[in-house]
């Protein structure tokens, strides 16, 4: 029972790889991205031991890029640790110094000690040398974590809160590197509207996986689908009879979610002329990714712990969720 901390750790302890969400036997049907987001909106920090054992080696490629994606962090690193042929010893001195770490950051948090750096054993030995600083690596990154997190608490407990409604600007990209975010830009949607968004694009999957197979109707498929869901038939309606509706979005769909946000979404501006243009293949990987943000929608729904009720109440429709902005459709 977690209930009361607010912060987690797990720890995942494999010789195996994670099934993709498209595995018949996988437990969730999440892909990694979607569990990283889950674990993530929980609070949760996911650590990976990655028994390297012989009998997986030509497995081992895959489940350490699946693995290092499912536990990173962002501005910290990935918290993946490969134990290299399973070794029973080199297991058990990544296990001591994990745990170690980890009661360390509880003793000090519960006595309102200042966070520590973390402090690197002097290794003399050339044989060892290398796992040892792989092994410093990963418990530097465990100080770094322990002390963002405790940073984070400070910050939401403090007296002195973040006003409730402010107006500012800023940049969300890193000046000398685009690529690094350095925010998250959330949309807040009821429950309601995610089960919207879930059941309209579950018939936008259906519709697409049938057009593979008959491209001549998918964009009347996808007109009429529009015309019956839309909640302005006046502009779907114009937009199919002056040959306007190009995409979902011209069509109507989930208009009212996406029009004047900062983001180009990558379903609804989808061109339909493209997608009649598009090999099977590309269009297979379309509709793997709708099947993707569906799932993740259906876990998201279904987890009352990530929905705020306002009034205090039980979770209902109209409890509310920030969605990340890139996990809209």
């Amino acid at each position: 029972d977690w209930t009361g901390y607010d912060a987690r750790y797990v720890i995942l302890i494999s010789d195996a790889g994670p099934r993709t969400s498209g595995d018949p036997l996988s437990a969730t049907g999440l892909s990694t991205t979607a569990l990283r987001e889950l674990a993530r909106e929980n609070q949760i920090a996911t650590w990976v031991l990655h028994l390297r054992t012989p009998e997986g080696t030509e497995n081992h490629p895959f489940a350490e890029q699946q693995y290092r994606a499912l536990s990173e962090i962002e501005d910290i690193g990935d918290f993946y640790y490969g134990v290299e042929t399973g070794d029973v010893d080199a297991f058990q001195q990544a296990l001591a110094a994990l745990t170690s770490q980890l009661t360390a950051q509880v003793a000090e948090t519960a006595k309102g000690l200042p966070p520590k750096l973390f402090e690197s054993n002097t290794v003399t030995e050339e044989s060892v040398a290398a796992e040892s600083s792989e092994l410093d690596a990963f418990q530097q990154k465990a100080a770094r974590l322990g002390y963002a997190l405790r940073m984070n608490y400070l910050n939401e407990n403090k007296a002195a809160g973040i006003p409730v409604l402010f107006d500012a600007w800023l940049i969300d990209r890193d000046f000398e590197d685009p690529a690094q975010r350095d925010l998250d830009v959330r949309v807040i949607l009821t429950r309601d509207q995610l089960s919207d968004l879930h059941d309209v694009l579950r018939q936008v999957l259906e519709i697409a996986e049938e057009g593979a197979l008959a491209p001549q109707d998918f964009l009347g498929e996808l007109k009429s689908l529009a015309a019956a869901i839309s909640r302005d038939p006046e502009k779907t309606n114009t937009a199919t009879q002056v040959g306007g509706g190009q995409s979902l979005a011209d069509l109507g769909y989930m208009r009212e979610y996406i029009e004047g946000l900062p983001y180009t979404s990558e379903v609804m501006n989808l061109d339909l002329a493209t997608w009649q243009e598009w090999s099977a293949q590309k269009q297979f990987e379309f509709i793997n990714q709708l099947d993707k943000k569906i799932a993740y929608y259906k876990a998201l729904h279904e987890n009352v712990d990530l929905w705020i009720s306002l009034d205090g109440g039980a979770v209902d429709g109209d409890s509310l969720n920030p969605l990340l902005l890139e996990a809209l459709p």
